[in-house]
């Protein structure tokens, strides 16, 4: 492992400036974190800007054709931000599963004056009904409720990372 990382950093500094800047702004995730970081080193050593990428970007349009260029940029966003998706989606799937559950709350019939209904996903955190029609913010439950889709949230969320986010985080493309 000592001998291997001065011959990366060797073979990167021997590339040339095209190849690292592809190397680092497009082509990250085929690339270990350290070969990222010694070539960003050798970009800022260098100083070159990132106004010789748009060529590079033009020449892999090309190459690669719009669809293979579109779907990469995509897979690379999602890998980038594969935490957020994931915990997003699941607040998502939450806020609307209790709203669902609000709209398909049953009325109450006038001959039941003494019932309750509730909605609320998983667990309920609307009450309404009773002799006069009073309505309840159940609060254990909406608390309840939002802990688990945080919690659930953040697994899903690390989930998503851990399968789509395992290759390096490049900046954005």
């Amino acid at each position: 492992m000592n001998n291997e990382l001065p011959q990366l950093m060797n073979r990167i500094s021997e590339l040339g400036n095209e190849d690292i800047l592809r190397m680092v702004y497009i082509d990250f995730a085929h690339y270990r974190p350290e070969a990222i970081v010694y070539a960003k080193a050798e970009i800022d050593r260098r100083g070159l800007s990132l106004d010789e990428l748009d060529s590079i970007r033009t020449l892999g349009i090309a190459h690669t054709g719009r669809l293979a260029l579109v779907s990469y940029r995509l897979l690379a966003t999602i890998r980038r931000r594969a935490f957020a998706v994931g915990f997003l989606i699941v607040l998502l799937f939450f806020v609307n599963a209790n709203i669902y559950s609000y709209i398909n709350m049953p009325e109450e019939s006038g001959s039941i004056t003494h019932g309750y209904v509730e909605c609320g996903f998983p667990l309920e955190l609307y009450m309404y009904g009773g002799y006069i029609g009073t309505e309840y913010i159940l609060w254990d439950g909406l608390i309840a409720d939002v802990l688990i889709a945080v919690i659930t949230g953040i697994l899903i969320g690390v989930t998503c990372k851990l399968l789509f986010g395992g290759g390096v985080e490049g900046p954005a493309v």
